[in-house]
């Protein structure tokens, strides 16, 4: 009886099938407050009475258990509650027949008003339910003790449940007929659905007729994959930055997996099934921009659907294979400068010219981009960077007091990529 209450919140009303004679529901104009009988009797579908049947009560503003009772071996129940809105369910405790309830269905929001003039007489057939037996087993071949096994609609709706023996064994019963889904879950493990080689999509579909027995659901569980791989940017690693990341989608562009690559990346723990490797090289204002699908070559596509499927596999029915990628990335504009800078002396005189070298370093092409030398609030040079990434910037001292003023260096590169600044200090004597 505890199981099945347990079950009550997430059972469908819809899809169980229910017979029901049902006399005195005409409502009153107003309710009494004295009390009333709600009564009936269970039987099968050919009129055979059911004795020991849980019957449970609740009132119409909250699904709350009011009044329960057990039918007797002519399959009768009586119970008294107050004048008001109820709703009436049905089980098995011994899980033997489909749950269902009145109106509308086991579980059901439904009610209907009960008062001295017009009691409730249910009489209800219950369905023989379904059964659905297998085993559990690990990628060895090995049973799994307590792995849940779970029967749903298409939609994901409870229908029954039931955990694995130390045999790795379970049956499931109480099954309306219908058409629905079967998982297996065990922590360490991704989760499966019945004769679905992969933990993405929802499996083979399972039919049961009224009172059918099935066996054989059996599955192997999975074991985890791994997807690891380098990441090239215009033919050349990256610098170590924080400013690619990759990611592991499903085959529709859902995310799955997230990191900054730094070169290299590795996803561990991924279910079995078929992904896409999604490459972003550049992060700007909260959205990642130049982003590719990895494809086998070192352009990348935008199209998932036209991106490399990554088959990752596991168990060792299958083969649990470590997927390895070499992946290019190819960005039209550079994507972010790290600037270095020395000055050729740093004590100048009153007056006197010095230079800066700069370094820019990049994961684009930076032959040609700018970089400003600002001091005290004015541009005093601009110079282009040369095709090893360096630029000299010379500038005069001037009519400026002696001591320590701030430089700073500002490097543009295309109209994708911000401007990124240095600061340094230079010591007039």
């Amino acid at each position: 009886m505890s199981r099945t209450l347990a079950r009550t919140a997430a059972a469908l009303a819809a899809g169980l099938a229910v017979a029901l004679t049902v006399s005195s529901l005409t409502p009153a104009a107003a309710a009494s407050a004295a009390d009333v009988t709600i009564s009936g009797r269970v039987t099968t579908a050919s009129g055979t009475p059911l004795k020991g049947m849980g019957v449970n009560i609740f009132p119409g503003d909250e699904y709350q258990q009011t009044e329960s009772a057990t039918t007797s071996a002519t399959g009768d129940f009586s119970v008294t509650v107050p004048a008001g809105d109820y709703h009436v369910d049905f089980y098995d405790p011994r899980t033997k027949y489909v749950l269902a309830g009145f109106p509308g269905g086991y579980a059901s929001d439904l009610t209907v008003p009960v008062t001295p003039e017009t009691p409730l007489v249910v009489n209800q057939v219950l369905e023989l339910g379904a059964v659905v037996t297998g085993k559990v087993v690990n990628p060895k071949g090995k049973p799994v003790k307590k792995a849940s096994v779970l029967v749903t609609t298409k939609d994901g709706d409870w229908i029954g449940d039931a955990d694995t023996d130390a045999r790795g064994k379970y049956r499931v019963t109480g099954l309306a007929a219908g058409t629905y889904q079967v998982s297996f879950d065990k922590n360490g493990y991704p989760s499966q659905y019945w004769k679905n080689r992969s933990a993405n999509g929802s499996g083979k579909p399972l039919t049961l007729a009224v009172g059918q027995k099935v066996t054989g659901i059996d599955a192997k569980l999975f074991t985890y994959g791994t997807v690891s791989g380098s990441v090239l940017v215009n033919g050349a690693k990256p610098l170590g930055t924080d400013d690619i990341i990759a990611q592991l989608t499903t085959l529709d562009g859902g995310e799955v997996f997230r990191e900054k690559a730094n070169g290299s990346f590795s996803f561990d723990y991924v279910d079995p099934g078929t992904y896409a490797i999604h490459l972003c090289s550049r992060y700007y204002e909260g959205e990642w921009l130049n982003c590719r699908y990895y494809d086998g070559t070192s352009k990348g596509t935008t199209d998932v659907a036209s991106a490399k499927h990554i088959r990752v596999k596991s168990g060792k029915a299958v083969s649990t294979k470590r997927t390895k990628l070499t992946t290019a990335v190819t960005t039209a504009n550079p994507v972010t400068a790290t600037l270095t800078a020395r000055h050729a002396s740093k004590t100048v005189a009153k007056g006197a010219r010095f230079s800066l070298k700069v370094a820019v370093k990049s994961y684009g092409k930076v032959r040609g981009a700018t970089v400003s030398l600002t001091y005290r609030g004015r541009i005093v040079d601009t110079a282009k960077v040369n095709a090893a990434g360096t630029a000299t910037l010379t500038a005069k001292t001037g009519r400026v007091k002696r001591g320590k003023h701030g430089l700073q260096v500002i490097y543009s590169g295309t109209a994708t990529t911000d401007a990124t600044a240095i600061d340094k200090t230079l010591r007039v004597r």
